[in-house]
């Protein structure tokens, strides 16, 4: 249930339902739907390639959608999306605007990154008496291929669609007398004479409340194991909003960490999960990295046999294999997903304020790229990811809005390295290893972690304060 504010002073929320006792004919029309959209996405990559190749650039949004109309009908599946009227104006139910702002925000923020995959080869590409324009404009065209052949991959490997948007004027909420929404139904394909293309009514598993506001945008989805839920957003006004945790009192400052998930400024530690859940994450792990061995071994065998390394295997026992594999993803993530929730809920039960270490995960990895083994950094990398800062902390965030508490991001920029005594700065570097922080000037000594969160919570109240 996520709170974001808007221009209106009221706050969106989503909620997320279960679909309950799915008729055969909507679950076939949504597949349908997300595959429609799916194969018209891998469409317009080969479109924007063609593109590409001939100018060197990405195209500006209308010429593109010039393309667009060519390809409308060469398949029954865009006269499916265009029969449904499924092709609207917003980007994101536009497979080819949706490809565009996808490229163009991988061009933005990861140009570096493609920049040091083809460097080699524009240069050797290019004349001895090559100038400086044919180099960049020939650069620019590899990159900008080399972007579009790894999103052709990712999105062509897994299912990329995985939704169906609908605005507040196509669907209706039906609740119960409580104020409980108990089922939605679409007016999608209304106007289309096959029965089969009709969604009609979504029955739903019951919210534990009854919900306030403007609904204002409705997500169909189905996840890789075959589950259905609806997602719905309303505008609510501030004056609305559930303030649950009145009794939340007291201050604290939160340092992330790996051997302990958050270390707080009052002395405590928090975990991630207790031994029986982290035995059980262990065995479904294991067990994903045999189901992963095996779907690798078959597509390799399929590789060598067609001499193409895209081949995907279509056996009966690779689909198999494959199932299992997507419901113990699904149970990893599922546990994932409660202990952050667990985790946020019980910080924002006790403090009124929490100062919290702004970290980039992204960064931590860059910088130990070079230092470590490439083992030891997998499994770094395996512990980042597990212990999800980032999740928990966007949880903090937008439920404190929630809940009337105070969130402040603070900087990780020498909370680790400063005396919270003293403010001193030592001249030789804190390093890793050292896990008791002693300070040279004032004799000052206790845990780092405890030191770097302390030092969170003083610099948070500095922010509030200004």
């Amino acid at each position: 249930m996520k709170l974001q504010k808007n221009i209106d002073n009221q706050y969106t929320r989503a909620f997320t339902f279960a679909v309950k006792n799915i008729k055969p004919q909507q679950a076939l029309l949504i597949d349908r739907i997300l595959v429609a959209f799916q194969e018209l996405y891998l469409c317009a990559i080969d479109e924007l390639e063609e593109i590409i190749l001939e100018t060197g650039k990405l195209p500006h949004e209308m010429g593109f959608m010039k393309n667009y109309l060519l390809h409308r009908n060469v398949t029954s599946t865009h006269k499916f999306i265009e029969d449904l009227n499924l092709v609207q104006k917003d980007a994101t139910k536009d497979p080819y605007k949706k490809l565009l702002m996808n490229v163009n925000r991988i061009n933005k923020y990861s140009r570096e990154k493609y920049f040091k995959l083809v460097v080699d080869e524009v240069k050797s590409l290019l004349p001895e008496d090559y100038t400086k324009q044919q180099y960049n404009e020939l650069l620019n065209k590899k990159i900008l291929l080399a972007i579009l052949n790894t999103h052709r991959q990712s999105s062509g490997l897994r299912k990329y669609y995985k939704n169906i948007m609908f605005n507040d004027n196509e669907y209706a909420i039906f609740s119960d007398e409580d104020g409980k929404i108990n089922s939605v139904k679409s007016s999608f394909g209304m106007k289309v004479k096959d029965p089969n293309l009709k969604l009609g009514t979504l029955k739903i598993f019951r919210n534990r409340e009854a919900l306030v506001g403007t609904p204002k945008r409705l997500i169909v989805k189905r996840s890789e194991t075959g589950k259905y839920s609806i997602t719905i957003t309303f505008n609510v006004p501030d004056t609305e909003l559930k303030y649950r945790f009145s009794e939340a009192s007291g201050e604290v400052g939160i340092d992330w960490g790996l051997k302990n998930l958050m270390s707080l400024s009052d002395g405590s530690f928090i975990n991630k999960y207790d031994d029986e859940t982290k035995k059980k994450l262990d065995r479904l792990i294991a067990y994903k990295k045999k189901l992963n061995a095996q779907l690798s071994s078959k597509q390799q065998f399929l590789a060598t046999v067609t001499n193409d390394k895209r081949a995907i295997p279509t056996s009966n026992n690779y689909n198999r294999v494959l199932s299992k594999l997507r419901n113990v993803e699904e149970k990893i993530a599922n546990i994932r997903e409660f202990h952050n929730h667990r985790i946020s809920n019980e910080l924002l039960s006790k403090y009124e304020l929490l100062c919290v270490e702004d970290i980039n995960t992204a960064e931590i990895k860059e910088k130990k790229e070079g230092k470590l083994s490439k083992y030891t950094r997998t499994g770094m990398n395996r512990n980042i990811n597990d212990a999800s800062w980032g999740d928990i902390k966007t949880k903090l965030e937008y439920k404190s809005k929630w809940y009337g508490n105070k969130f402040v991001l603070v900087p990780a920029r020498g909370t680790t390295q400063t005396c919270n005594n003293c403010g001193n700065i030592p001249e030789i570097r804190v390093e890793l290893k050292d896990r008791t922080y002693k300070c040279e000037v004032c004799g000052h000594e206790m845990d780092r972690d405890l030191n770097a969160a302390l030092n969170i919570l003083k610099n948070g109240k500095e922010i509030l304060g200004n």
